[in-house]
């Protein structure tokens, strides 16, 4: 990155936090209600002139604070716009780290852009084989080009992810709304996530049986074959694939664990719901025969 994405961004970050700051000061509004009520009661003399004196302070407080609030916004778009351009030097790895130029980045630019993306301040972002931070960005890995793989799939992450606050076009939403149109993907994705380990497909299906089992137990030569299915598809995405396979066992990738934390909850910007096509279908065949 430049000297020049570090300085704007470590300056947009001390605003954004001294922003912050602004808008969680008192709650004047609820004491310029008061004030006023008393004023209207008639209060007259000393009384009256300290609480027209305290009213005007009050407005005026309320005023800079919707000014800070106006502020964040802007702030906040900017910030985003930057981290959607977040690039690396790659002629700087020294075997152990990517530092940033010159200029480091601040532990005030990742406590703001975390605190954007997932609502709660971090002086990093870990990854499974990465670690980004103000002093640089480590990485696990045996050799450069492992290192230089590892640095773009974080970067891309991380642009994607300010991107999608942005609301422009992105990776983790379309991968998203993949995932919620297949049922079976789905139950292995929320179950992989859920237990937060690497999963074999047996050990899968065993906790997906136990939410359902009188009817997965119905349909179990289907289901099972959808489930392994699904699953491996998932895991065969060529670029942005939210499940990798290691040997006989499957496991949520990076990307695949921001796209839960962004994503959950969503429906699909159609607004139709997550779909339930697979066990519909399901349903349908044994309805017929």
């Amino acid at each position: 990155m430049s000297d020049n994405f570090n300085r704007r961004a470590n300056a947009l970050a001390e605003e954004y936090w001294r922003l912050k700051e602004r808008m969680a000061e008192r709650d004047y509004e609820k004491e310029l209600r008061e004030i006023e009520r008393l004023l209207e009661r008639g209060v007259s003399g000393r009384l009256r002139d300290e609480l027209e004196r305290r009213a005007k302070e009050m407005r005026m407080e309320l005023e800079s604070k919707e000014g800070a609030f106006s502020a964040i916004k802007d702030v906040t778009h900017d910030l985003l716009e930057l981290t959607a351009r977040f690039a690396p030097n790659l002629d700087l790895w020294n075997g152990e780290l990517y530092p940033y130029d010159d200029e480091p980045l601040s532990e005030h630019y990742f406590m703001a852009i975390t605190d954007i993306l997932f609502g709660k301040p971090m002086p990093e972002i870990r990854f499974k084989n990465a670690v980004v931070s103000g002093k640089g960005i480590e990485i696990k890995a045996d050799d450069e080009i492992s290192a230089v793989k590892t640095l773009s799939y974080i970067t891309t992450i991380i642009q994607e992810a300010a991107k999608k606050k942005l609301g422009l076009e992105n990776e983790l939403d379309n991968s998203w709304e993949q995932l919620i149109e297949n049922d079976y993907a789905f139950v292995a994705f929320k179950t992989l996530i859920g237990f937060g380990k690497p999963m074999s497909l047996d050990e899968i299906k065993e906790i997906s049986y136990k939410k359902d089992k009188e009817f997965k137990e119905l349909v179990k030569d289907i289901y099972d074959k959808r489930l392994a299915e699904e699953l491996e598809r998932l895991a065969s995405v060529p670029e942005y694939n939210i499940v990798e396979r290691n040997g006989g066992v499957y496991e949520v990738t990076d990307f695949g664990r921001w796209v839960w934390m962004l994503c959950q909850g969503e429906v699909k910007r159609s607004g139709k719901p997550a779909a339930l096509t697979g066990l519909k279908e399901i349903m349908r065949r044994l309805r017929r025969g």
